[in-house]
């Protein structure tokens, strides 16, 4: 059985001293749209601060063939001078996280000009921080080489350029819960409580011109002096939850020189 991560109804607990005065002028069914729309925007609004899917996406770095199944599309990553140099391991950060599979690593200058696809033995994942490590290993690291499409065009002084744009093409799925599961993983609480509250501010915004400074609601008289004290709780709460996911899922800054 499919589990959501936030609805409709949680917001409506969560936000309820908001919500209440809105029903009273809107009504519950304008009411309930309004709710979904700024929990939508709430959602959509911490994925792109934090670089992550809250559902799993099928990413694709490479051109998609016709008839491919994926949900989004990204460029490939960069090049930068020094990683294929000495005794460093290449690594790149993946542009969204955690990480759920890799499907496909290929080194190319473009479409029609492919240095290297790699097999999936030599590269290392790490799926919360989404940073991928390349290794050669093995009997085919060693014919690259020989033959002569391992990368001795990219080392130090063979390559005059910083930086290749748009060289190293990932395909891989990333997202924080499976929608088609029948479980929510470790920490779906502290998600959970942190898009609530993006969803309130959002609420506390749209309110804004909707509700007057004080109204009857449920039969008893609200007064909203305490609508700037809501705001700011609301808003401790996004940066409470920012912080928890920055130490949990935010990769260490990685600089080439």
């Amino acid at each position: 059985m499919a589990v959501d991560l936030v609805t409709v109804a949680q917001l409506r607990r969560r936000a309820f001293a908001t919500v209440a005065p809105i029903e009273a002028v809107l009504g519950t069914a304008e009411t309930d749209l309004l709710l979904a729309e700024v929990l939508a925007e709430a959602k959509a609004g911490l994925e792109q601060t934090l670089e992550t899917f809250w559902e799993h996406k099928v990413i694709r770095q490479s051109t998609p063939d016709e008839g491919d199944l994926y949900d989004v599309t990204e460029s490939p990553l960069p090049y930068y001078r020094g990683q294929f140099k000495g005794y460093n391991l290449p690594m790149w950060v993946l542009n969204r996280r955690p990480v759920v599979s890799i499907e496909q690593i290929r080194l190319q200058f473009g479409e029609e000009q492919v240095v290297l696809t790699s097999p999936e033995a030599w590269y290392r994942l790490d799926q919360r921080l989404g940073v991928i490590s390349l290794m050669p290993i093995g009997t085919q690291a060693l014919i690259a080489a020989s033959s002569g499409a391992w990368f001795l065009p990219l080392l130090g002084q063979f390559h005059p350029f910083n930086a290749i744009l748009q060289f190293t093409v990932v395909d891989y799925t990333a997202g924080w819960y499976d929608p088609d599961g029948d479980a929510l993983p470790t920490g779906s609480e502290e998600v959970r409580k942190g898009i609530l509250a993006s969803a309130t501010l959002g609420l506390l915004d749209a309110g804004d011109g909707i509700i007057p400074q004080s109204a009857s609601a449920g039969g008893s008289s609200q007064n909203f002096s305490s609508v700037a004290e809501r705001t700011k709780r609301a808003k401790e709460g996004v940066a409470e939850f920012k912080a928890w996911w920055n130490s949990h899922y935010r990769p260490p800054r990685m600089v080439m020189i």
